[in-house]
């Protein structure tokens, strides 16, 4: 197998392309993925199927990435009248167009270059897997493609590759999915993906051969049904098999009280099982809905994404970390102290000794030249050897997401090389390395770098890269699969005594390796707590903290707390990115646990030096149990930055400017609470606020009743209450200014710039 082909492709075109002429015995033929649609910039597959009519060839497969002046090759052999076929993954680039061709000792036999079609930037691809063209096209936006595939064949075995399509498979038989493809089917599902599963009276077929993960329901006898009520659609007599839903499923369909469509999540993406043809004439328009609210492209993150940048490796990242790298086994420095006085001392009193005892002052011209020499030599192989075991230097990042410890894990890596000695630099990868494309620049700070020559050559063992004169820093990416080590963890939520609304954070958390910097992220990511510096292999630790330590991780990619990370972190691919909460989490929140580990999932092999690997680790986990029974819990603002105001989430130090600040308060996103008894509204000034005015310049405090419609006003702070203002709502009242999704959103009118503090509490009941 291929296992990993970098190139700049802007896209493929689904039409097989032929690079020969018809009487030529040595031919060529490439066939794209997904018809050719990809996500720029992103990874695609195209399938290569070379055929020899002649005698016995041999020689490369090569791709030549022009734009970034790489080359990748794999040696095969073509014996007479034989054929072969290559999956070759490939790395989305910019406008360039990617070169495939045959190479032997006599140079280039066949050439093709791939044209382009078209990217997915903001449309939606729906694959539909079908021996029939079963999909009514009309149903689809004016920005989204169909793509109809007969058969499996074409499906890819790149996970990455899939990332850019909604997939429905429609009663067709799956027991001839490759291993590759259900891995990669099942990786992509986890990472976000969309899977749609029908074919009535073939239902079972098309289960039978998938990963047992995506195995959500088992379908029963089909029998005819008058109708099916869906959401905001029926369908009339259909024919479909009754489901019986594995735990965790949800009913979306139900008909005669039996489930016909059902749904589950799967790591970060989702899995439906619908009982009926999706060929049925009245389904259609109904069937689109299943994926409007799916994210565009299907698998994205968020906080920084890889696809602004043209190379992964390129990114934004700061030289200076590379040279922190801990140079462990540089010589110690007490050795050369030792030798120091020798040299003195022969130098001087040891010259003289020696020439005294053998009776001959001349030799002195001698015996010093010789201690000079000698000097020389030592140190000059002394720090011969000191560089030689300390450049090059090495520098590993990776981003591990781990939607569960039962699913394949994506990783994203990416590695820095300063090799200021070397003139020929090579190094070894291991085989599920899949490299991008790399640059460099000896700068300080700099953004796309430049491209240099390198030769990557594959094998079964793994990649082999070579570079020659690689000056400055030489930066790489790799992306792939992992299997990461496991993790449980088992928290609570405890409200503190002192009524004050806030949390405690109990419980255990067990890691199967050695993590640094352990922190959970919980609900959207925008919290931060720090658990511990580090968890030792295979070991429990017991957490009790206060929710009140948090740190918040709004408005940024990365940050101290998060995975070790700090204004300096360097990760040569990405940044690690916020984990992206979609639409089908099991629960309406999720929660992350985030580490360090002292290991990378693709080092490099061969290259000596000072190597240091770190990988991030973001396991998905379930947030901590809430407590049962009556809750008080402070709100929080929704955003920092609100109309004519700004809040400092961490403090709640509010800044009101005229006429009126408006904002919304919200539960924290790990809680929930529907029945509301009591909501609790304090307003205090804030010492040594400098100009600010005191309460006293607030004209009208508003609340918005989500029930009526209608903001509903309360007496602003009079002249006696400029130390504080308190408003407490009670029974139905504080019930209908607060909305589950929505929160709280209240509006402070005032004369003048007023800097306070804005306490909200809910006391209710899950």
């Amino acid at each position: 197998m291929f296992l990993g082909v970098l190139c700049a492709l802007l896209v493929f075109g689904r039409t097989s392309l032929r690079a020969q002429a018809p009487d030529e015995p040595l031919t060529l033929e490439v066939i794209p993925a997904w018809e050719g649609y990809v996500r720029h910039s992103w990874w695609t597959e195209a399938r290569v199927t070379l055929r020899n009519e002649g005698a016995d060839w041999r020689g490369d497969l090569v791709v030549r990435d022009e734009q970034n002046q790489v080359t990748y090759r794999q040696a095969i052999e073509l014996p007479s009248h034989s054929y072969k076929q290559y999956r070759l993954a490939l790395f989305v680039g910019d406008n360039a167009i990617p070169i495939i061709a045959l190479h032997d000792a006599k140079g280039i036999q066949q050439e093709t270059r791939v044209p382009g079609r078209g990217t997915f930037e903001t449309g939606r691809a729906i694959a539909l897997v079908d021996t029939r063209e079963a999909f009514a096209r009309g149903q689809l936006a004016e920005s989204d493609a169909l793509i109809w595939l007969p058969d499996l064949t074409g499906l890819p075995e790149t996970p990455m590759a899939w990332d850019v399509i909604v997939l429905l498979l429609n009663g067709i038989p799956t027991a001839d999915l490759t291993a590759a493809q259900q891995k990669a089917l099942l990786a992509w599902v986890a990472a976000g993906g969309h899977l749609i599963i029908g074919g009535g009276p073939a239902l079972g077929q098309t289960l039978a051969s998938l990963p047992e993960a995506l195995r959500i329901a088992t379908p029963g006898n089909v029998r005819q049904f008058e109708s099916i009520t869906v959401e905001r659609a029926t369908l009339y007599d259909v024919a479909a098999a009754p489901l019986t839903p594995d735990a965790g499923a949800k009913r979306l369909a139900t008909a005669d009280g039996e489930t016909i469509v059902a749904r589950r999540s799967v790591g970060k993406g989702v899995v439906d099982v619908i009982g009926w043809d999706m060929a049925h004439p009245t389904d259609v328009a109904w069937l689109t809905r299943l994926w409007d609210d799916d994210p565009l492209p299907a698998v994205s993150t968020s906080g920084s994404d890889p696809s602004v940048s043209q190379a992964l490796s390129s990114g934004s990242l700061n030289v200076y970390t590379l040279f922190a790298v801990p140079l462990t086994i540089m010589p110690k420095f007490w050795p050369w102290l030792l030798l120091f006085p020798l040299y003195i001392f022969l130098m001087g009193p040891g010259t003289l000794l020696l020439v005294r005892r053998l009776k001959r002052p001349v030799l002195a011209w001698v015996f010093i030249p010789v201690w000079i020499c000698g000097a020389v030599v030592i140190l000059a192989l002394g720090l011969s050897s000191a560089f030689s075991q300390t450049f090059p230097l090495v520098h590993e990042v990776a981003m591990v997401s781990v939607p569960d410890a039962a699913l394949p894990a994506r990783v994203v890596q990416g590695t820095a090389i300063y090799a200021p000695r070397v003139r020929r630099l090579t190094w070894n990868g291991p085989g599920f390395q899949r490299p991008l494309s790399g640059s460099y620049r000896f700068d300080s700070w700099y953004d796309s770098g430049d491209p240099f020559p390198v030769d990557a050559r594959f094998t079964d063992a793994g990649t082999t890269l070579h570079i020659r004169n690689p000056l400055g820093v030489v930066t790489w990416g790799a992306e792939g699969l992992y299997d990461s080590p496991d993790i449980a963890t088992d928290l609570r939520l405890a409200p503190q005594e002192d009524g004050s609304g806030a949390l405690y954070l109990t419980g255990e958390v067990w890691s199967e390796a050695a993590l640094r910097d352990v922190a959970l992220l919980m609900g959207n990511a925008s919290y931060g707590i720090t658990l511990t510096e580090n968890i030792a292999q295979g070991t429990t630790l017991t957490v009790s903290r206060p929710i009140t330590a948090t740190y918040s991780l709004y408005n940024s990619g990365y940050t101290s707390g998060f995975c070790g990370a700090t204004s300096t972190y360097a990760a040569y691919a990405i940044y690690p990115s916020i984990p992206s909460v979609y639409r089908f989490a099991s629960s309406p929140m999720e929660c992350y646990l985030t580490g360090l580990m002292d290991d990378v999932p693709f080092p490099a092999q061969g290259l000596g030096g000072a190597q240091y690997q770190e990988s991030c680790m973001i396991y998905t986990i379930p947030c901590p149990a809430q407590p049962l029974g009556k809750l008080k819990v402070a709100l929080e603002a929704a955003a920092n930055k609100v109309e004519n105001g700004w809040v400092n989430s961490v403090t709640n130090i509010l800044y009101a400017y005229t006429p009126a600040a408006t904002l919304n308060y919200v539960l924290p996103i790990y809680m929930q609470i529907q029945k509301v008894e009591t909501l609790t509204l304090v307003l205090l000034p804030v010492p040594q606020a400098g100009t600010s005015q005191p309460l006293t310049a607030i004209t009208e405090i508003s609340l918005w009743n989500w029930e009526e419609q209608t903001w509903i006003d309360y007496p602003p702070p009079g002249a006696e209450s400029s130390q504080q203002a308190r408003i407490v709502l009670t029974g139905d009242t504080a019930q209908q200014v607060f909305d589950v999704q929505q929160g709280v959103r209240m509006r402070i009118s005032t004369r003048d710039s007023v800097t306070m503090k804005l306490i909200l509490t809910l006391e209710g009941s899950p």
